[in-house]
């Protein structure tokens, strides 16, 4: 059974900027599930039915009640299915999430939720080809080596030092610039929170790299790996395929 227009237009209007996307059932309206947060006009105890996107985490919450901070209050009667596009927001003995949108949920859940699932990756691709004409180089490789940036030992300039190691990628395809060979990259080994989400490399693996140059350079390496998507590993093709069109 084919969505709605007013269905696709919130899935693709709300999906890609929650954290949670869920269809459940209102239990209780203006009540909680949480002893830490207070009942009232702009909370909903409901019963997840079916996860649409979240975290391994969030999907486990299927069957679970979960309490709903509402953008407006939820004028309903108990047993209302409907589809939540949420961020969490507190944790306890049940799941809090605050709401950013709500619909009504269709009929054919399938249908919403292969949407969700394919917006969700069109808006991740998109983000990920606008990353890659941010960078620099963009290269398919293999790790052959890594070690620290420098052979001394040196306490961190800072409680955020990214504390360099270098690793030596062996390009197999460069897919922006100019890069073939062997060449030497830095990345961050810290795990302060400025670094902690960043890929730390090692020998062996192999995929997308997208590197940086951030005016430094440290152990040979001026390119250098920043951001937590700079390591991609998946469909090889596909990747190519986006950076080409980066």
């Amino acid at each position: 059974m084919a969505l709605s227009r007013a269905h696709v237009a919130s899935v693709r209007r709300h999906s890609p900027a929650c954290r949670f996307v869920f269809t459940g059932l209102v239990e209780r309206a203006g009540a909680s599930s949480l002893s830490i947060l207070p009942a009232g006009p702009e909370s909903a105890v409901v019963r997840v039915e079916r996860v649409h996107h979240g975290t391994q985490a969030l999907q486990d919450q299927t069957g679970q009640a979960v309490t709903v901070l509402l953008t407006e209050s939820l004028d309903t009667a108990r047993g209302e299915r409907c589809v939540f596009f949420t961020d969490p927001v507190l944790f306890g003995e049940a799941v809090g999430v605050r709401e950013l949108a709500r619909i009504e949920a269709p009929e054919d859940l399938d249908a919403l939720h292969d949407l969700v699932v394919r917006v969700r990756r069109e808006a991740r691709l998109n983000d990920l080809r606008r990353h890659m004409t941010s960078a620099d180089a963009v290269i398919h490789g293999r790790v052959v080596s890594v070690r620290r940036a420098s052979d001394r030992a040196e306490p961190p300039a800072s409680e955020h030092d990214p504390l360099w190691w270098i690793a030596r990628i062996r390009v197999r395809r460069a897919l922006k610039g100019r890069q073939r060979g062997e060449i030497l990259v830095r990345f961050p080994s810290s795990r302060d929170i400025a670094w902690h989400r960043v890929p730390k490399l090692e020998r062996g693996q192999e995929g997308i790299f997208i590197l940086h140059r951030d005016g430094a350079e440290h152990g040979g390496a001026a390119l250098a790996i920043l951001h937590p998507d700079d390591f991609q590993l998946g469909d090889i093709d596909e990747l190519r395929e986006i950076a080409d069109r980066a």
